[in-house]
C-alpha cells in the first residue's frame, strides 16, 4: 500500500510540474514575443506605401529583418480590410511602416502589428509615438538592437552587454537617450522560486510517506 501511495504522490507532483510547463509554453508567445520569434509570420520589414486602393496598399520593402521567412524582391500588397492588431491604421501613400505580415505569395495581411516610422533607414528609424512598453521594445528592435526584454513594476528593460537599460517610460521622456540602470531581473527569481517549490513538494511528499511507514 505504501509503495502505491508513493507512486501516486510522485505522479501527482510530476503532473503539477508538467502542467506549469505547458501553461508557461502556452503563455510564452504574446504578440510582441510572437513578432520577435517569427511565429506564423512571413515578413518583418520596414516598408513604404507606393499606392493605395481602398484598404489595399501596394508597398516596397526597404529593409527585411531576420525573422522574415520570405523577402519579395519587388512590390507586394497589404490588405488592411481586417484592420491591424493593437492600433487602427489608415494606409497613405508615401508613409513608412514597420510591419509584421502573414502572406500568400505577394498578398499579405497584418499579423502581429504595424507601426508608423519616420523613415526607412533602420538604424535611424523611429516610431512616431511611444505609447507603452511594447512600443518602446519595438523601437529598440527596429534599429537593429538585440531584443532581450523584461518588465518590472510598469517599466520595461532590455539586457545588453553593458548592463540593463530602462527603455520605458524613460524612453518616452528622452527619446534615444538610454541610461544604464541598476535593477534586479526578477524573471530569474521566479524561475528559482518555481524550482524550489517543486522540489519542496516532491521531497516533502517522500518524507511524509517514509515517516508514516517508519511509525508502523
Amino acid at each position: 500500500m505504501t509503495k502505491k501511495i508513493l507512486v501516486s504522490i510522485m505522479f501527482f507532483v510530476f503532473a503539477i510540474g508538467l502542467s506549469f510547463g505547458v501553461a508557461k509554453s502556452a503563455l510564452a508567445c504574446d504578440p510582441l514575443g510572437c513578432l520577435l520569434g517569427g511565429k506564423d509570420q512571413d515578413i518583418l520589414a520596414l516598408v513604404t506605401i507606393t499606392a493605395v486602393d481602398g484598404e489595399i496598399a501596394t508597398v516596397t520593402s526597404e529593409h527585411f529583418y531576420d525573422q522574415s521567412q520570405i523577402k519579395p524582391s519587388g512590390s507586394f500588397t497589404i490588405d488592411f480590410t481586417g484592420g491591424t492588431p493593437w492600433f487602427p491604421l489608415t494606409p497613405e501613400v508615401g508613409k513608412h511602416y514597420f510591419v509584421s505580415l502573414a502572406c500568400e505569395e505577394n498578398n499579405c495581411v497584418p499579423k502581429w502589428g504595424t507601426w508608423e516610422v519616420d523613415n526607412v533607414d533602420y538604424q535611424q528609424a523611429r516610431l512616431l509615438e511611444i505609447r507603452n512598453g511594447d512600443d518602446a521594445a519595438i523601437q529598440w528592435f527596429v534599429q537593429g538592437n538585440k531584443p532581450d526584454f523584461f518588465g518590472d513594476e510598469g517599466k520595461t528593460y532590455v539586457r545588453t552587454p553593458g548592463g540593463v537599460l530602462e527603455i520605458f517610460p524613460e524612453y518616452k521622456i528622452a527619446p534615444g537617450s538610454y541610461q544604464i540602470v541598476r535593477t534586479e531581473d526578477r524573471s530569474d527569481w521566479f524561475k528559482l522560486i518555481y524550482i524550489l517549490s517543486f522540489g519542496l513538494v516532491f521531497f516533502g511528499s517522500i518524507f511524509l510517506v517514509w515517516r508514516k511507514n517508519k511509525t508502523k
